[in-house]
């Protein structure tokens, strides 16, 4: 039940990832930063908004972006639907900044029943770890900023989390991670040089981070508070372009959905994931007018 919930808000996570990719004799001529989103959770989170999500992307200027859409169903409008709303974002403000966004979420149709179905059933002291733990997290989510939810507090958090579902045998999260990482591997092999911005649900940069560590060709920036400066971003002003991309997107992102579901596009598995779907992009759209609407008039 509370695993279900988290999962609505902020996807999956599992530590212990690590690789032998360690080069003593490499240079490290790419600096890497994990992003953790709250998905449609930046709509309601007034100092985790979805503005902010965007001048965090443009202080930090990515020239990669490896960001939470699956690699077989690339781009914007397909990302939209697979994957967080703020996918529609992370493509507009790419296309500004003239940085690669490449895609390298994994799930397909059996791990979504696999992941739904995993659960200890009728296990008491399951039942009140993830509890305690998941109703904490739950309170951040619509109270605590954002570098808050890109520092270490939260992740140790997420952490305890996933080894309460590994201590009940709940593999499913670790076997999407495992892919991730590989994915994350090979995208990361294919840039020789940059700075690259890896955007995925809060819930996944710990273990991303931990991964990374042992990359010697790399120079990871763990916490937000190292390179993020407030008084930067505020100066930042509200792109309205931006703002128009990621609406005509989610706009065509519902009409491919519709399309999909008609021709029987997705298995059962994930069609009943995405029933929801509509409402989502629905309320995300108006979330998106509005957001324009209120810095429109603050300009003037």
């Amino acid at each position: 039940m509370y695993k279900l919930i988290i999962l609505s808000v902020i996807m999956l996570s599992f530590a212990g990832c690590a690789s032998s990719l360690k080069d003593p004799n490499a240079d490290t001529r790419k600096t890497v930063f994990v992003l953790g989103t709250l998905h449609g959770g930046m709509f309601s989170n007034p100092d985790y908004s979805m503005l902010d999500f965007q001048k965090a992307i443009i202080t930090y200027n990515p020239t990669h972006i490896l960001t939470e859409v699956r690699s077989g169903h690339p781009g914007a409008v397909a990302g939209s639907i697979d994957g967080g709303i703020e996918q529609s974002l992370v493509y507009a403000i790419a296309d500004r900044l003239g940085a690669e966004v490449i895609a390298v979420d994994w799930f397909d149709d059996e791990f979504i029943q696999e992941y739904l179905t995993e659960t200890p059933m009728n296990n008491q002291a399951y039942e009140e770890e993830v509890r305690i733990l998941s109703e904490e997290i739950s309170h951040y989510i619509s109270v605590a900023d954002m570098v808050f939810w890109n520092g270490h507090k939260i992740n140790g958090l997420l952490r305890r989390q996933d080894e309460i579902y590994e201590k009940y045998g709940l593999m499913a999260t670790l076997k999407r991670n495992k892919r991730l990482c590989e994915n994350i591997h090979n995208a990361l092999e294919k840039i020789k040089s940059g700075r690259i911005l890896i955007i995925f649900g809060a819930a996944h940069k710990y273990y991303f981070d931990d991964f990374l560590k042992e990359n010697a060709n790399l120079k990871l920036i763990s916490d937000m508070a190292d390179w993020y400066d407030p008084e930067m971003a505020d100066r930042i002003t509200f792109d309205e372009d931006i703002n128009t991309a990621a609406i005509n997107t989610l706009k065509e992102s519902k009409e491919l959905l519709k399309t999909r579901l008609e021709s029987n596009f997705y298995q059962p598995e994930t069609e009943k994931r995405l029933e929801g779907k509509y409402l989502a992009i629905d309320r995300a759209i108006e979330n998106f007018l509005k957001l324009s609407e209120e810095n429109v008039l603050s300009l003037e």
